[in-house]
């Protein structure tokens, strides 16, 4: 059986929503901001949950990457089509 762990299920058009609102640039740094400081070590936080804060928050900055193009490449189409 595939290993489908680090796959994003299909999109529907509720979904797309979801995940463009999900995926605000602020809000994205906002909950880095505040899961990074309370999971501090000189506060009795964890370094592993830091690590793993650090690489939850680079899922959602890879997909807005993804994202910038194809809404682009959709806005020239839609201009070009009017």
């Amino acid at each position: 059986m595939p290993d489908t762990s680090l796959q994003l299920p299909p999109a529907s058009p509720a979904s797309a929503y979801r995940r463009h609102s999900r995926f605000c640039p602020k809000e994205i740094q906002k909950s880095y901001e505040h899961l990074f400081k309370v999971n501090d070590r000189s506060i009795g936080g964890s370094f592993y949950l830091q690590s793993k804060v650090v690489r939850a928050k680079e899922r959602p900055e890879e997909e807005l990457r993804i994202q910038v193009p194809e809404d682009r490449e959709r806005a020239a189409t839609q201009k070009v089509a009017m």
